[in-house]
Protein backbone atom coordinates (compact mmCIF):
# COMPACT_ATOMS: atom_id res chain seq x y z
CA UNK A 1 0.00 0.00 0.00
CA UNK A 2 1.04 3.61 -0.70
CA UNK A 3 1.71 5.53 1.97
CA UNK A 4 -0.13 8.71 2.47
CA UNK A 5 1.65 12.00 2.70
CA UNK A 6 1.62 13.57 6.26
CA UNK A 7 1.14 17.50 6.52
CA UNK A 8 3.85 18.67 9.01
CA UNK A 9 7.45 17.08 9.62
CA UNK A 10 7.20 15.13 12.82
CA UNK A 11 10.30 15.87 15.39
CA UNK A 12 13.05 13.56 16.10
CA UNK A 13 10.78 13.01 19.86
CA UNK A 14 7.55 12.28 18.17
CA UNK A 15 6.14 9.11 19.09
CA UNK A 16 6.88 7.05 15.84
CA UNK A 17 4.04 4.32 16.01
CA UNK A 18 1.95 6.65 14.03
CA UNK A 19 3.83 6.81 10.98
CA UNK A 20 2.48 4.54 8.87
CA UNK A 21 0.90 7.12 6.66
CA UNK A 22 -2.63 6.57 8.50
CA UNK A 23 -3.26 7.71 11.29
CA UNK A 24 -1.61 11.45 12.94
CA UNK A 25 1.89 11.60 14.34
CA UNK A 26 1.65 12.98 18.15
CA UNK A 27 4.64 14.44 20.51
CA UNK A 28 3.14 13.83 23.93
CA UNK A 29 6.01 15.13 25.38
CA UNK A 30 4.84 18.32 24.60
CA UNK A 31 1.92 17.69 27.24
CA UNK A 32 1.91 18.54 31.26
CA UNK A 33 0.41 16.51 33.49
CA UNK A 34 -2.38 19.19 33.82
CA UNK A 35 -2.56 19.38 29.82
CA UNK A 36 -3.77 15.79 30.22
CA UNK A 37 -6.51 16.16 32.98
CA UNK A 38 -8.07 18.23 31.28
CA UNK A 39 -8.59 16.28 28.32
CA UNK A 40 -11.66 14.54 30.55
CA UNK A 41 -12.97 18.07 31.30
CA UNK A 42 -13.04 19.09 28.25
CA UNK A 43 -14.99 15.59 27.40
CA UNK A 44 -17.53 16.21 30.26
CA UNK A 45 -18.25 19.94 29.30
CA UNK A 46 -18.68 19.08 25.65
CA UNK A 47 -21.40 15.96 26.92
CA UNK A 48 -23.36 18.75 28.84
CA UNK A 49 -22.96 21.55 26.81
CA UNK A 50 -26.34 23.15 27.00
CA UNK A 51 -25.49 25.99 24.37
CA UNK A 52 -23.65 26.37 21.61
CA UNK A 53 -20.98 29.04 23.10
CA UNK A 54 -20.61 26.26 25.37
CA UNK A 55 -19.63 23.81 22.71
CA UNK A 56 -17.71 26.15 21.10
CA UNK A 57 -15.66 27.01 24.25
CA UNK A 58 -15.23 23.78 24.78
CA UNK A 59 -13.94 22.79 20.97
CA UNK A 60 -11.50 25.22 21.01
CA UNK A 61 -10.38 24.32 24.83
CA UNK A 62 -9.73 20.69 22.93
CA UNK A 63 -8.19 22.18 19.68
CA UNK A 64 -5.88 24.15 21.63
CA UNK A 65 -4.62 20.84 23.40
CA UNK A 66 -4.58 19.13 20.82
CA UNK A 67 -1.91 22.06 19.02
CA UNK A 68 0.47 21.39 21.75
CA UNK A 69 1.32 17.95 20.64
CA UNK A 70 -0.10 17.18 16.94
CA UNK A 71 2.60 16.79 14.50
CA UNK A 72 1.10 16.09 11.28
CA UNK A 73 -1.92 14.57 10.21
CA UNK A 74 -2.10 12.38 6.72
CA UNK A 75 -2.95 14.36 3.88
CA UNK A 76 -6.26 12.82 3.20
CA UNK A 77 -7.69 13.96 6.73
CA UNK A 78 -7.55 17.46 5.15
CA UNK A 79 -10.19 19.45 3.22
CA UNK A 80 -8.78 19.65 -0.48
CA UNK A 81 -7.66 22.85 -0.36
CA UNK A 82 -5.46 23.15 2.89
CA UNK A 83 -1.47 23.82 2.03
CA UNK A 84 1.17 21.91 2.66
CA UNK A 85 2.42 22.80 5.63
CA UNK A 86 -0.21 23.27 8.80
CA UNK A 87 0.81 24.69 12.07
CA UNK A 88 -1.55 23.22 14.30
CA UNK A 89 -0.51 25.27 17.25
CA UNK A 90 -2.38 27.90 15.48
CA UNK A 91 -5.91 28.84 16.68
CA UNK A 92 -8.14 28.18 14.10
CA UNK A 93 -6.40 25.65 12.01
CA UNK A 94 -8.73 22.48 12.76
CA UNK A 95 -11.52 24.39 12.00
CA UNK A 96 -9.93 25.23 8.02
CA UNK A 97 -8.02 22.45 6.95
CA UNK A 98 -9.27 19.36 9.50
CA UNK A 99 -12.19 17.44 7.20
CA UNK A 100 -15.26 17.86 9.58
CA UNK A 101 -15.79 13.98 9.01
CA UNK A 102 -12.51 13.32 10.55
CA UNK A 103 -12.72 14.89 14.02
CA UNK A 104 -13.79 11.99 15.73
CA UNK A 105 -10.94 10.49 14.68
CA UNK A 106 -8.80 12.74 15.91
CA UNK A 107 -10.14 12.53 19.46
CA UNK A 108 -9.60 8.92 19.04
CA UNK A 109 -5.92 8.87 18.11
CA UNK A 110 -5.10 11.10 20.82
CA UNK A 111 -6.72 8.35 22.90
CA UNK A 112 -4.70 6.01 21.68
CA UNK A 113 -1.20 7.97 21.59
CA UNK A 114 -1.88 8.77 25.47
CA UNK A 115 -2.60 4.89 26.19
CA UNK A 116 0.64 3.87 24.30
CA UNK A 117 2.62 7.05 26.24
CA UNK A 118 1.44 5.52 29.37
CA UNK A 119 1.69 1.62 28.46
CA UNK A 120 5.20 1.88 26.53
CA UNK A 121 7.02 4.36 28.84
CA UNK A 122 7.75 6.30 25.88
CA UNK A 123 7.33 9.12 27.57
CA UNK A 124 11.01 11.31 28.49
CA UNK A 125 9.41 11.51 31.92
CA UNK A 126 10.18 7.88 32.20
Amino acid sequence: MAEQQLIGLPPAEAVTTYTNGIHPVWDMSNLSWDDLKSTSRIGERLQNAKTADEVDKSTTMLEELFGKALVSVPRSWLVKSAPADIDWSVPGMFGKWLRGDHMLMLRKSFADAQDFESASGNSEAH
